[in-house]
């Protein structure tokens, strides 16, 4: 090759050396680095922008799934709350299971409108349960083919009236010459109390559950005692309200204290006025496994439908032996053959169209007695209590309390204690029995029972009674009206009872006459509400219902389900 001169002094020659030795050089490292750097940056920022454009999309079907899942569960809520208007709206509850479509407006429920309901029907411990399933279907297309539904489910069950630890139909005067009445002066409920009409409450009265009541006045209150004397003592109206006093005295110095809530009704919760055609009473007619006179042999139609009941204990299963009342004989009580049966054979229910002039033992399960008025005896219905009434399994826990007061509210009266209530009903964990009375008439306390031996005469001898005790007051032969008390209570030798239940009554009944030393007359009354009545399955065998319908506590739940077709699952009765 030939060689090339370059004349350097030529500046256009020296700057093309210049620039022919410089392209011979290697990078320096530092625009290396720089341009690594900038090729990264570049690239992550194109990562960066298609996962935030992966985010938006994902965010976007997620923003989309959850409308849908909304609109499913709205949906699913709406269908549920028509699916019980619907059954509330039933002359008689569904007795078998029933499955319904609902069609929703497809404008606000689209595209959940069409749902799908079942009502399923279960049994315990007598009383019926209603849970009510609904779950929203939708052509796949319109959820881009994914799996969207939602189900709710509740369930409801007839309010009882054994809930009650107190029910008044009618309170009668809060006042008459002489007397005023009122609940109160250390007296503590733990149950729901109701009371139809007016009523007073005095202070130092506690109740730690919800009273309602439907006066027509509403509720008043008054700041001490002279004021409510002057606005209750001798005023025609004055049971047309409910009463508060707030004041009386210094030994009873706390205004009543409502725990639970004092709550107005719009309209009374009625009593049944004919157990034998009410449907609140039906599950009761329809159950019971005895019906007397009935099913009695050798019964005497001229003596009448007045049966004796005597409950034992013989093993697993409580005995009821039956007797029909004959009247006397040279003085002495007369009765028909026994008829023994057992708690399992009659159903845990029975039904005496008469009287029972004489009941008393002690129980080992779960019974109902229903004592009804007839066509042939409107007199009928009432009961007679002649001895201790008891359950076994109560009386197995020796250390049994039933005392009301004064441990349930604190030394100085201005407050519950709420270890003692806690302790007072968890006694009641080891107690399996339970008795329902449901009387036309009066359920009463007798003063001597058949043979003339006088009755809880003796305070130091007290009698025992176990039972929700429900008197309506429909029978011909009420002259209290209807209640739960002691046959004279004003001229009877001073007594003393243990209760354990709830009493429900067409009218309040007095159990002993009071001055300021303590009793005169009649029964002391010492009583401990049996909160298991209240509980789902926990009142006594077919007992009457309120007619209303709630739900069941802890049975509302929503979940995810494929379709509307997938298997429903109920949850367990409590």
């Amino acid at each position: 090759m030939p060689m090339i001169k370059i004349h350097l002094d030529r500046p256009v020659a020296k700057r093309s050396l210049r620039l022919a030795a410089a392209a011979k050089r290697p990078f320096r490292s530092e625009e290396g680095n720089a341009l690594v750097v900038a090729i990264f940056v570049v690239a992550i920022l194109c990562i960066g922008l298609g996962t935030h454009l992966a985010s938006l999309s994902n965010y976007r079907r997620l923003q989309e799934q959850r409308i849908l899942d909304d609109r499913a569960m709205t949906a699913a809520e709406a269908g549920l709350a028509s699916e019980i208007a619907w059954f509330e709206s039933q002359p008689t509850p569904p007795s078998a299971d029933v499955t319904q479509t609902i069609s929703l407006p497809s404008g606000q429920f689209a595209p959940f409108q069409n749902v799908t309901t079942e009502i399923h029907v279960q049994t315990l411990n007598g009383q019926k349960y209603w849970t009510i399933t609904a779950t929203p279907s939708c052509d796949a297309t319109a959820t881009r083919n994914a799996s969207v539904s939602r189900r709710v489910q509740a369930t409801l069950c007839q309010q009882n009236f054994a809930r009650y630890e107190r029910f008044i139909n009618d309170y009668g005067p809060v006042w008459t010459p002489g007397y005023l009445y009122g609940e109160g002066l250390n007296t503590v409920f733990m149950g729901p109390v109701n009371i139809n009409s007016g009523c007073g409450f005095f202070t130092n009265f506690w109740s730690l559950s919800e009273v309602t009541s439907a006066a027509p006045g509403g509720v008043r209150t008054f700041a001490d005692w002279g004021s409510y004397i002057a606005g209750v003592y001798g005023q025609p109206d004055s049971s047309n309200y409910v009463n508060v006093l707030d004041y009386m005295s210094p030994t009873y110095p706390n205004a009543p204290q409502f725990y639970g809530g004092l709550r107005m009704l719009p309209a009374p919760i009625s009593l049944p006025t004919d157990m034998n055609i009410d449907v609140r009473a039906q599950q009761l007619r329809d159950h019971a496994g005895l019906t007397l006179p009935d099913n009695y042999p050798g019964y005497v139609a001229s003596a009448g439908p007045n049966f004796v009941i005597d409950l034992s204990n013989p093993g697993s299963d409580g005995q009821i032996t039956v007797r029909q009342y004959l009247g006397t004989v040279s003085g002495a009580p007369a009765y028909g053959p026994p008829k023994v049966t057992t708690v399992s054979s009659v159903n845990g229910a029975m039904i005496v169209k008469g009287n029972v002039v004489s009941l008393q033992g002690v129980l080992n399960g779960r019974l109902t007695i229903g004592v009804f008025a007839s066509t042939d005896l409107p007199t009928g219905g009432n009961v007679n209590i002649t001895g201790d009434v008891q359950y076994q399994s109560r009386m197995s826990n020796t250390g049994f309390e039933y005392t009301d007061a004064p441990g349930l509210y604190t030394a100085d009266g201005s407050g519950i204690n709420q270890s003692y209530v806690d302790q007072l009903q968890s006694q009641l964990n080891s107690v399996t029995d339970i008795l329902g009375i449901v009387a036309e008439g009066n359920v009463l306390v007798k003063e001597t029972d058949l043979n003339g031996n006088p009755i809880a005469n003796d305070p130091t001898k007290p009698i025992y009674i176990d039972a929700v005790v429900m008197a309506t007051g429909a029978s011909a032969s009420t002259p209290g009206g209807g209640g739960f008390g002691v046959e004279g209570n004003l001229t009877r030798p001073p007594g003393h009872a243990y209760f354990l239940g709830g009493m429900i009554e067409n009218k309040q009944s007095d159990w002993a006459l009071y001055n300021t030393s303590g009793i005169l007359n009649g029964i002391a009354l010492t009583q401990l509400w049996d909160e298991r009545a209240s509980e789902a399955g926990g009142a006594p065998p077919f007992f009457p219902t309120t007619g209303t319908f709630e739900l069941v506590p802890n049975t509302w739940n929503a979940t995810y389900v494929q379709s509307a077709a997938a298997p429903i699952v109920y949850p367990p009765l409590p």
